[in-house]
């Protein structure tokens, strides 16, 4: 009997040990939480000293991992933001000696590194984001921007200071690195900070505003201001704020403001990315990398993806190899350590019910982690991409993924490319045939070659169609936020022979196919071009009179000189770096840049088409140049207001140059006239009228996934 009974038990612990399961492992959090009691009425936005009185509409933020309250923001209203503003430039920071700054910088950077640990915890708290993923993907490269724009706060010493504000605006499903992007090129460079952020950032921003002034930066030098909400006039408004630089999406419909007062304005817009699967694929680490690059970091990274495209052939076994390693993944709360991928309590699912329920009723394949309406779960569409309007906007916070099939390399690319999105794509596979072809034919400024997740500070990047404006990284990041006047151009009001243009669509696409063409011409070709133009430019051009352009051989000489670039290459983080420039498409010039040689030169050589709004005095020189052109290459329309606001407001432009400001920016939505550029250098002038494309290629070690 005590046999049997012992044979039982051990029956039974075999049992017990066979299906044991451990209990969850947690994050460390008290850091934060304890760091939070300290700023209790804290995180507001003050007028004249952070010990006053807090203002402002009190929001409670959400804790992330249990949807209970975690802190208190006050929200200010306009009339603080207001206050704020006119307070102006902090001259303690601007008149600091250059290698203070510099030290100020770097020290920065340094401290981040050593705070590491706060910032992940309060990531997990606010934000939902795995401490693995802030460790790796977020917050070395943080601190990195402030390291390597201290050494440019040196090169001030020989440059103008600027005298305004920079304002920056970062919503709260940016990625952290966006932070050290606008703040170390803008402090390296002398500014004064206004910083509207996100809620769900504000506990870091104040971080970072810590750090900054514990190394040095002086108080007043950085001023946050909470908030969600998406008034952008005060800052368009006053006069006392030079650049304004939005990390936001202008076609969310929360954002408003008319530039009425000319402002520089940047934007870089972090939509959701294709990812392009062929058949000579490493389909493992493929599938593996997709499932990281769509729903890691709460799928707030620059290059998340929320389209797979899968050639044909390999569909089938793709699916299924996608599907099994979804269904290994541990899904839970930030807090837990084995989590896969996090989920934030504080968010709504309701975008992702909505969202399976029309693909359901579209006949749409629908597959999920785990079948649930009370819990979100990675979700694939099968098959076909939802289209209902109603959804247009929801789509992106639902961080569902399509899945779909292609069958040639121009299906594939062109389902790429219909995007609004201009800032990331991936590739997938061993063909380099197919690399390069699929790479030149991508409209997109970032492409990762078989793998994801690496970038630089010194890499310069600049996003297209609708993923924003501006020059970002490297050096070239760091002069957009110096003050630099803009070239003025003299140009005559009397109008130029008369003309008819009936259409303006027509000529636009006349233009679009031009360009399409000219692009493909060699460089070399295209310099002999202009090397026989001005060879034979005729006596009455050379000798114009005072109302008229006078160009020389030199100047043209002098124009095709600064487009003389090199392509870049690198290795970064395990990835092969190769960059080089496209040209942005069609641009406008109006009246006060038709008589820019240098401009009107450079356009032409990187490969654009110029739609120019002609003047008397420019008009025979631009003629002459266009009759030496293919047809298309160089469009010629008289100057009038009715055409120009029509050339501003067209959706084919991709970038408008000029001074005309009263006729454009006033009637503009702030979404429609941030192509509206104002140019000041050669330099200024290349990185306007070309984008660059990165190609990051994994070189190996880096395309295992840390599942």
């Amino acid at each position: 009997m005590m046999a049997e009974n012992i044979r039982i038990k051990s029956s039974e612990v075999k049992e017990i040990f066979k299906n044991m399961e451990y209990g969850s492992s947690y994050e460390t959090i008290h850091s934060a939480l304890d760091w939070l009691k300290t700023k209790e009425n804290s995180f507001f936005a003050y007028v004249d000293k952070p010990t006053e009185t807090p203002n402002g509409s009190i929001i409670e933020l959400a804790n992330a991992v249990n949807n209970k309250k975690l802190h208190k923001i006050h929200v200010p209203d306009i009339d603080t933001i207001n206050k704020i503003l006119l307070q102006g430039s902090n001259k303690k920071w601007s008149e600091l000696k250059p290698y203070e700054r510099v030290k100020i910088l770097n020290q920065i950077g340094t401290q981040i590194e050593k705070k590491a640990e706060l910032f992940v915890q309060l990531e997990i708290l606010t934000r939902g984001i795995l401490g693995k993923d802030s460790k790796t993907k977020a917050i070395p490269l943080l601190s990195q921007y402030f390291h390597y724009y201290a050494a440019y706060a040196f090169n001030l010493e020989e440059e103008k200071l600027p005298q305004g504000i920079a304002v920056g605006v970062i919503s709260k499903e940016n990625y952290l690195p966006y932070l050290g992007l606008f703040l170390a090129p803008a402090l390296a460079a002398g500014r004064t900070i206004v910083l509207q952020i996100g809620l769900q950032l504000t506990p870091v921003a104040f971080l970072l505003q810590e750090i900054a002034q514990s190394a040095g930066v002086p108080e007043g030098t950085i001023r946050i201001i909470p908030s969600d909400d998406g008034e952008l006039l005060p800052y368009m408004n006053s006069e006392k704020v030079e650049i304004i630089t939005l990390f936001v999406d202008l076609n969310s419909g929360l954002y408003r403001g008319v530039n009425t007062q000319n402002k520089k304005i940047l934007v870089l817009t972090s939509y959701k990315t294709p990812a392009i699967v062929f058949d000579s694929a490493d389909l493992d680490t493929a599938s593996e990398s997709v499932i990281e690059s769509s729903w890691s970091y709460q799928s707030m990274l620059p290059w998340t993806t929320d389209t797979i495209l899968v050639q044909e052939n390999i569909f089938p076994l793709f699916l299924n190899k996608l599907k099994s390693k979804m269904m290994t993944l541990h899904i839970s709360t930030a807090d837990v350590k084995s989590t896969n991928i996090s989920v934030n309590l504080s968010e709504s699912i309701d975008e992702l019910n909505e969202l399976v329920k029309q693909a359901k009723l579209q006949g749409i394949e629908i597959f999920q982690v785990e079948e649930s309406s009370n819990k979100w779960s990675p979700t694939l569409l099968i098959g076909g991409k939802v289209s209902h309007n109603a959804l247009n906007t929801k789509i992106d916070t639902a961080k569902a993924v399509t899945v779909l099939a292609f069958r040639s390399i121009d299906e594939a690319v062109n389902l790429a490319n219909n995007t609004r999105q201009g800032l990331w794509a991936s590739i997938w596979s061993e063909n380099s045939g197919v690399i390069n072809e699929v790479t030149r034919k991508l409209k997109v400024s970032n492409i990762f070659v078989n793998g994801s997740n690496a970038f630089s500070p010194e890499i310069v990047f600049t996003p297209i169609k609708e993923s924003g404006i501006g020059i970002y990284g490297g050096k070239e990041g760091f002069l957009e936020y110096l003050t630099l006047e803009p070239t003025k151009h003299c140009y005559c009001t009397k109008k130029p022979s008369s003309s008819s243009i009936s259409n303006i669509d027509s000529l636009f696409n006349t233009a679009n196919k031009a360009q399409a063409s000219w692009q493909k011409v060699s460089k070399i070709q295209k310099e002999k071009i202009f090397l026989e133009f001005a060879e034979n430019l005729p006596p009455n051009i050379k000798e114009a009179n005072e109302s008229e352009v006078k160009w020389t051989a030199k100047d043209i000489y002098l124009a095709l000189k600064n487009t003389i670039r090199t392509n870049y290459s690198t290795t970064i983080s395990g990835y092969n770096l190769n960059s080089y420039t496209e040209p942005r498409g069609v641009i406008v010039l109006d009246r006060s840049e038709s008589v820019n040689i240098p401009l009107v030169v450079t356009s032409i050589l990187e490969g654009n088409s110029l739609m120019v709004l002609t003047t008397a005095n420019s008009e025979k020189i631009l003629k002459l140049l266009s009759s030496r052109l293919p047809s298309g290459v160089l469009n010629l329309i008289p100057y009038e207001s009715n055409i120009l606001k029509k050339l501003a407001a067209n959706k084919k432009v991709n970038c408008y140059f000029g001074d005309d400001s009263e006729h454009i920016l006033r009637c503009l939505p702030i979404q429609d006239s941030i192509k509206y550029v104002n140019i000041a250098t050669s330099v200024d002038i290349f990185g306007k009228i070309t984008f660059v494309k990165n190609v990051l290629s994994d070189i190996g070690s880096s395309s295992n996934c840390n599942f």
